[in-house]
C-alpha cells in the first residue's frame, strides 16, 4: 500500500522564474525596495530646486499662520478647525513639521514630497505582491507607479501634498488588511491597525473614502486558486468601521465645503459631465497624453462632445463588468 501510494503520479509544480525566486528571498526584497526607492527620487530629483507655485501654496504655506511655529496652540488649531474651506488637519501637520525644518526654503517642502513619494512607491510593491501572489508583478507595478508621469502634479506642486500623504496611509491600510486576510478568517489586531490607518488617510484627503468598498470586493473575490470569500456577514460587519469614519469626516468637509463649491454642483447634467470629463482625462494621463494642470469645464449642451463626456462615467463599469464576466479577478479588483 505504502509502496503504491508513493508512486502515484504528483501534481505539476508551479514553475518560478529566475525573478520570482530571487525576490522570494529577504535579501531579494531588500535590494527591489532600494532599488524602487532610488528609482523614484531619482525621476523627480530636480523638483528639488522648484520654487512654491502661486496656486494655493500662499495660502497654505506663505501666509499660513498655523504653520509659523510649531507651538501646542498651532497643532490645536490645525485638528479642531477647518482650514482653507476643507478640514484636513494632517495635510497641514506635515507643512508644520516642513516650516520647522526649512523655514520658508520651498525646496526643503519638495524634498519632503518626494521622500514621501519615494515609500509610497515601496509601499506599491509591497501591496500588490500581496494582492497578485507574485514578486514580479508588484515589483513592475511599483517602478510604474514610481516613474509615472501622473505623480508630477502630486509630487512637484507642495499643496497637492495631500495626494501623497493620503496615498501612504491609504496603502499602510490595505497593508495591514491584507495581513488580518492572512489563513482566512479575519483577525482583529491587524483590522484594528488598518481602520487606524484608514482614519489617518481621511484625514489627510477625503478621497481614500472609497477603500472600504474596495476590501469588501477583496473579502468576497479574492484572486488567485487559494483565495476563499469571506461570508457576508463578517465581510459586511468588518466596513462598519470604515464607514463611520467616512461619513463623519465626509460631513464634516461638506459643511467646511459650502462656500467653496463650484457653480456646476449645483447643476445635475453639468455635474455628471464634468466627473465623465474627468474619467477620459484620467484615462488619457495613464497612458502617457502630455499634461496640462490648466484646463476648462466641459460645456453643456446638445454636442457630440457633451454625449462623449456623459459617456465617460460608464467607461470603468463596463470595462470591470467585462472583467468579471471573464473572471479576471485581479484585474476586476484594480478597475473596480
Amino acid at each position: 500500500m505504502g509502496k503504491e501510494s508513493s508512486l502515484a503520479p504528483r501534481a505539476p509544480e508551479t514553475p518560478v522564474s529566475p525573478l520570482q525566486a530571487a525576490l522570494a528571498s529577504r535579501a531579494g526584497t531588500i535590494l527591489a525596495t532600494l532599488g524602487i526607492f532610488l528609482c523614484a527620487c531619482a525621476v523627480f530629483w530636480s523638483t528639488r530646486t522648484y520654487a512654491f507655485l502661486n496656486w494655493d501654496d500662499k495660502v497654505y504655506i506663505l501666509t499660513n499662520p498655523w504653520i509659523k511655529a510649531l507651538t501646542w496652540e498651532n497643532v490645536q488649531a490645525i485638528f479642531t478647525r477647518p482650514y482653507f474651506q476643507n478640514f484636513l488637519p494632517l495635510h497641514l501637520f506635515s507643512y508644520l513639521l516642513d516650516h520647522a525644518l526649512w523655514g520658508e526654503n520651498a525646496g526643503g517642502y519638495h524634498l519632503s514630497s518626494l521622500l514621501i513619494h519615494a515609500l509610497n512607491s515601496v509601499l506599491c510593491f509591497l501591496v500588490v505582491r500581496r494582492l497578485s501572489g507574485d514578486a514580479g508583478i508588484g515589483l513592475v507595478a511599483a517602478l510604474l507607479f514610481a516613474v509615472h508621469p501622473a505623480h508630477v502634479e502630486s509630487v512637484a506642486w507642495v499643496s497637492s501634498r495631500k495626494d501623497v500623504v493620503s496615498t501612504a496611509f491609504l496603502l499602510l491600510s490595505l497593508r495591514s488588511y491584507l495581513a488580518a486576510r492572512r489563513g482566512g478568517a479575519l483577525r482583529p489586531l491587524p483590522v484594528a491597525a488598518s481602520c487606524a490607518w484608514f482614519l489617518l488617510g481621511m484625514l489627510s484627503k477625503v478621497s481614500v473614502a472609497p477603500l472600504p468598498a474596495f476590501l469588501l470586493l477583496w473579502d468576497r473575490m479574492p484572486p488567485g486558486r487559494g483565495g476563499r470569500p469571506l461570508p457576508w456577514v463578517p465581510a459586511l460587519l468588518s466596513k462598519i468601521p470604515y464607514a463611520i469614519i467616512a461619513g463623519v469626516l465626509i460631513l464634516v468637509n461638506s459643511r467646511a465645503q459650502v462656500t467653496a463649491q463650484a457653480a456646476y454642483a449645483h447643476e445635475p447634467i453639468r455635474y455628471l459631465a464634468v466627473k465623465g470629463h474627468a474619467v477620459w482625462n484620467y484615462l488619457a494621463l495613464l497612458f502617457g497624453r502630455e499634461g496640462n494642470p490648466d484646463y476648462d469645464l466641459p460645456g453643456i449642451g446638445g454636442s457630440a462632445a457633451s454625449a462623449v463626456d456623459l459617456a465617460g462615467l460608464l467607461v470603468l463599469p463596463a470595462l470591470a463588468y467585462v472583467l468579471f464576466r471573464w473572471k479576471r479577478r485581479l484585474e476586476f479588483l484594480g478597475v473596480a
